[in-house]
This record gives C-alpha cells, structure tokens and sequence, in this order.
C-alpha cells in the first residue's frame, strides 16, 4: 500500500518550542485558521505523494548515500499566501549553502522518477492552516542549527494530520527510525 511521503527538515526540542511560542502569541491567533500542531512542524523540502514499498526502499537507499552539510537558518519573516490561506514563517536570506542542498537533493530525487511540482521551492515553515494574515507581528528571528533531512510520512487522520519521521539522513551514516 502507498505511503504519502515527504523529505524535510525536522527542527530540535528549542526550535519547536519557539515556533510553538509565536504561534501562541494574539497576533497570531487573530489571523484564526488551524495552528499546525508543534509535534507536526517542519520545513518540507519536497513533497513526493503516494510512494509505494519497492520506491520507498529506493528511496531509503539513495538517502543513506545523501550527505546533508548542517546549515543555520533564520526564520525572520512572517508571510501569508492567501490562495491557500497558509501563515507561514521564512527567511528573508536563504544561505547559498542551503539552496545548493536543496538542488542536490532534487537531483538524487528525479535520479528516482520523483518529478518536482513546477512551484518552485520557497523555504517556509507552515504555521497555521486556512487562517488570514497576521497583521503587525513583530518578533525576534529563530535561529534553527539544520543538522539533516529526514523523510517522513503523512497519514490523514480524522483529528488531522499525523508525520512519521521514516529515516533521518545527517553529515554522516543515516539512522533508520522504524
């Protein structure tokens, strides 16, 4: 059976705790909509849809040979793309570094078949869901140490979303969470 399956960064206790703190703020809550749950936020990289089992293990296999250069990331903006009505949290400067991963991993994805969306890849964490703009939101940058990628999944679950981090892929040998 196919697994709907993604590749992200997946922030540490701090950074989680942080963006949770924001998301609790009243300018925050004023743009209403549904706040991402703190155990589900995350940075996708890549969104790969239905994956079935044999893709899946290549998948895992090509990931393990992937080496991810830790990188620091700001997240010192606050947007809002009203088609789909998604809050988010970017960064105003992307290192080159970063972008460069990010190609590097796109790469290694259409190596397996895996085509990208034709969106582009704008870095963002989403941080609520159908909600408006939040006007007048001032707030200090988050500083996120991204030491690897990992790929998850994603079940639709009555009560919303449920990810499962699948494999962490680091600067070293990949660690296999099953």
């Amino acid at each position: 059976m196919p697994r709907r399956l993604f590749v992200a960064l997946w922030p540490d206790a701090k950074v989680r705790r942080e963006l949770a703190m924001l998301q609790a703020r009243s300018e925050m809550r004023a743009a209403s909509g549904r706040t991402v749950p703190a155990k589900n936020i995350h940075m996708t990289l890549r969104f790969l849809g239905d994956v079935d089992a044999s893709q899946q293990r290549a998948l895992e296999a090509r990931l393990a040979e992937f080496v991810f250069e830790p990188v620091t990331l700001t997240l010192d903006r606050v947007g809002y793309w009203p088609r789909s009505g998604i809050l988010w949290l970017g960064l105003r400067k992307t290192p080159r570094s970063f972008n460069i991963a990010a190609q590097r991993l796109s790469t290694e994805l259409r190596a397996l078949g895996f085509r990208a969306d034709g969106r582009g890849f704008k870095a963002h964490v989403t941080l609520a869901r159908d909600a408006g703009p939040a006007k007048h939101f001032v707030f200090n940058p988050v500083t996120w140490h991204a030491r690897d990628l990992v790929l998850a999944a994603s079940e639709r679950l009555p009560q919303g979303a449920r990810y499962t981090v699948l494999v962490r892929s680091g600067t070293a040998k990949i660690d296999c969470i099953r």
